[in-house]
């Protein structure tokens, strides 16, 4: 069945998208454009962890949200207290981010991410397993995911304005020269979830490996529906960055 165009942006939408809005513009799609695009069909089986995971993880549970999860053997130092964090990794399936890939000096092993399935790293105090406020971050996440998707791509998008407002000329390497050419220059690779037991509301993180900068990436963390703070990828499991009264920056602890 051939593709529809949004009436809004005009981007092909090959299926019925969740909650009736184009995975592009994230706006609400005409019943009549509803109406006469195919149910998607199920997301494909994901490969077995040890077969796209650097390391076997040392304990591995099937989690009732997060599907098979296990217990990373890293020691994450993302927090104050000496006994540091515990990581938990899996993969998540996301369509919106498939489409999103460049050419780099360094190109990744190919672990399904032109398939739409993507890192998961769930960020726990040490010997913790995920916790409530983690499953309800990642439930809101998956219900408004073109939505928050639309919204990370416009905080990168303003970022790479701000912070690296240059001639393209200066450049060896592709960049994005609008948001929509952010295609062609960004990666995701990974989704974070950071639990918070002193706010009680997870914090989402979307690590991206981007063409400008193959040092130090892009982070991006959104709290809710809101994005709080974009920076480089160390953001996505370190958690948010503080100002200090002097004008420095210190890291988030939970």
């Amino acid at each position: 069945m051939p593709a529809h165009p949004c009436p809004h942006c005009g981007w092909k939408i090959g299926t019925l998208p969740k909650h009736g809005r184009c995975p592009s513009c994230g706006k609400p799609l005409p019943s009549e454009v509803q109406e006469g695009l195919p149910e998607p069909p199920p997301p494909p089986e994901l490969p077995p962890l040890k077969d796209v995971l650097p390391y076997w993880p040392n304990t591995v549970v099937e989690h009732a949200l997060f599907g098979k999860i296990g217990k990373d053997r890293q020691e994450w130092k993302c927090s104050t207290p000496p006994t540091g964090c515990t990581g938990w990794v899996g993969r998540v399936h996301l369509d919106f981010f498939a489409g999103y890939d460049f050419k780099g000096r360094f190109e990744p092993r190919d672990r399904g991410y032109k398939q739409g399935d993507f890192d998961l790293l769930l960020i726990t105090s040490r010997g913790s397993t995920p916790t409530f406020s983690q499953e309800r971050a990642f439930r809101d996440f998956l219900d408004n995911r073109e939505t928050v998707a639309n919204a990370v791509l416009e905080a990168i998008w303003n970022y790479f304005r701000e912070v690296y407002d240059v001639d393209p000329l200066d450049y060896d390497v592709p960049i994005p020269e609008s948001r929509d050419g952010l295609r062609e220059t960004i990666r995701f690779t990974r989704l974070s979830v950071l639990d918070d037991p002193v706010k009680h509301q997870a914090v989402v993180g979307f690590r991206f490996e981007c063409s400008w900068d193959e040092e130090h990436h892009v982070g991006v963390l959104v709290r809710g529906m809101n994005v709080i703070e974009v920076a480089g990828e160390e953001i996505t499991w370190n958690g948010p960055t503080i100002l200090n009264a002097d004008g420095g920056y210190t890291p988030w602890y939970w």
